[in-house]
């Protein structure tokens, strides 16, 4: 065990001589654990799954934010947000409370999706403390909107540990839509979608959507069983 110490201690001495840094130096020492899934629950509340179901707390309108740069592993350019308006004002409507005035959420969205203004570089900043005070600086690295100035501004995070649990949307022309999107074993992500004839369809088609919905549902609910017990 000596032996191993003097070792290090030379490694060090070579790295120190060499001008590396100390900080750089530390990150060798310390012991990264591995990344959490994150599940995105149906009132849109941020839980990071292996790391004893720690809820990253912040506002509505910065976790908005949050899951419109999810929605784009890509990254976004703070001078292209107006062309995110209406994406990140339907997140925004969704998540505020019925008495939220519209007009209060609008003059929201417009502030933050406006490239001469501070309000996103501001909500960026929140969304980073929240991750550092519920995972410490190191790890909140993989999980925040990071990007320099002018360039694309993205999460990092391998979009495999993000796990989304929506729910049933109804739409007005007699068809529903089931969409969510589960990660089995924390190795693949599946996506499933369901766009399926209305019961009131006509009666040709309602033997094609039954046989449809008894063959989907058994993978559905054990795929929804297994995240429940995970």
């Amino acid at each position: 065990m000596d032996h191993i110490k003097r070792e290090i201690e030379r490694l060090v001495r070579l790295l120190r001589e060499k001008r590396v840094s100390e900080n750089e130096i530390k990150e060798l020492f310390e012991v990264k654990r591995p990344l959490s899934r994150l599940f995105v629950t149906k009132d849109y509340r941020l839980i990071l799954l292996d790391y004893e179901n720690i809820e990253v707390k912040m506002e509505p309108i910065h976790k908005a934010v949050y899951l419109l740069f999810l929605n784009h592993p890509e990254g976004i350019r703070f001078k292209e947000l107006p062309d995110y308006r209406e994406e990140l004002a339907g997140i925004y409507r969704a998540m505020k409370l019925s008495t939220q005035a519209k007009k209060k959420v609008e003059r929201s969205i417009i502030d933050i999706t406006d490239p001469l203004k501070s309000s996103m570089s501001e909500k960026c900043v929140r969304i980073r403390y929240a991750f550092q005070k519920a995972v410490g600086a190191e790890t909140a690295k993989n999980y925040y909107i990071n990007g320099g100035r002018g360039e694309y501004k993205r999460i990092e995070l391998n979009r495999e540990l993000v796990i989304y649990e929506q729910k049933e949307s109804h739409l007005n022309d007699g068809h529903f839509v089931y969409f969510f999107t589960l990660s089995i074993y924390g190795s693949k992500t599946f996506s499933l979608y369901f766009l399926m004839a209305a019961v009131s369809a006509a009666s040709k088609n309602e033997g094609a959507f039954s046989s449809a919905f008894l063959t989907i549902s058994p993978d559905c609910l054990i795929a929804s069983s297994r995240l429940l017990r995970r």
